[in-house]
């Protein structure tokens, strides 16, 4: 089973701590997040990618409700 978080329950600290947030979620087994231009825009795209690489984390390209199996 793949694990994924969705980057919006850290509110704005996803943006100030994003380095440290994304580390905590790796290391307790996630895989990756939904996450990019709501909260980094297209600016900061590289420096974005550049750290979830560091953490072997992905950005998910879509968000899929519970309800699709």
């Amino acid at each position: 089973m793949h694990l994924g978080c969705h980057a919006v329950l850290f509110r704005d600290r996803i943006k100030s701590e994003t380095e440290n947030i994304t580390k905590g979620l790796s290391e307790t087994g996630f895989e990756g997040s939904e996450i990019g231009s709501r909260f980094f825009g297209t600016d900061e795209k590289q420096k974005l990618l550049m750290l979830l690489d560091k953490y072997n984390y992905q950005k998910a390209k879509a968000f899929l409700d519970s309800i699709i199996n």
